[in-house]
């Protein structure tokens, strides 16, 4: 299992483009949990995503880590604020730190994660997007006071984590789990083989070890289609 988990850590470090925080769930905000970043960047398409070409780029914003799957960005001026808010489908953090839109998430996909809050990490090739966050409702929450003077809620999560598969063709967030895996490696039956073959295949170490190796197949894939090919077939 030790094997399997150090896997998982160099497969993320292997994806293209990924995105991630850490930070802990607490109940005060302290110097962890807040960062001033000097530039966040800002895509509104998929397009600009794949090819790394923001469409514009933000100075000195505050980012504040909510817990570990949960960020919210705040501007230093009135006109970007909505722009982050609700014309992003994701920022760049710096170089490395990938980040969702939830709101991007509910509105372009039918499926509505109604616990989905602000932005999350953002993993994508090429050839497949998915996201991070809890997969149930908030168990508590808390208060904060913000820049603004004005007190905002937060929450507070007691349940795992999973990814969600963002599906194009089908405008679908699609949860990992191992029917889903199952059915996504049917495209590499020697690989299907090997993940029904292990013992504890249900169990999340597995599967996310075993959807890393289905991502690393997806790349040298000549027939897998690209994310911008799946767009233009949900259009079509």
């Amino acid at each position: 299992m030790r094997t399997l988990l150090i896997y998982i850590i160099f497969a993320f470090a292997g994806l293209s483009c990924y995105g991630q925080t850490e930070s802990e769930n607490t109940d005060t905000v302290s110097a962890d949990t807040v960062s001033a970043i000097d530039t966040v960047y800002i895509y509104t398409n998929w397009k600009s995503i794949v090819n790394h070409d923001p469409v514009a780029a933000y100075s000195g914003p505050i980012i504040y880590f909510n817990n570990e799957l949960e960020t919210e960005i705040f501007t230093s001026d009135r006109e970007s604020q909505p722009v982050v808010d609700n014309q992003a489908i994701a920022v760049c953090v710096g170089d490395t730190l990938w980040l969702a839109n939830t709101n991007y998430l509910n509105q372009a996909f039918n499926n509505k994660c109604e616990w989905f809050l602000n932005y999350m990490p953002l993993y994508f090739t090429e050839k497949i997007a998915f996201v991070k966050f809890w997969n149930s409702y908030p168990s508590e929450y808390y208060m904060r006071l913000m820049p603004n003077k004005k007190v905002e809620t937060l929450f507070t999560y007691d349940c795992q984590s999973s990814f969600y598969i963002l599906d194009f063709i089908g405008k679908r967030l699609v949860e990992l789990n191992y029917k889903v895996l199952t059915s996504l490696l049917e495209r590499y039956p020697d690989l299907q083989c090997r993940y029904l073959g292990m013992k504890k295949y249900k169990t999340k170490d597995v599967v996310d070890f075993f959807f890393m190796q289905y991502i690393e197949r997806l790349k040298t894939d000549d027939d897998a289609l690209t994310i911008l090919e799946q767009l233009n077939q949900q259009n079509k």
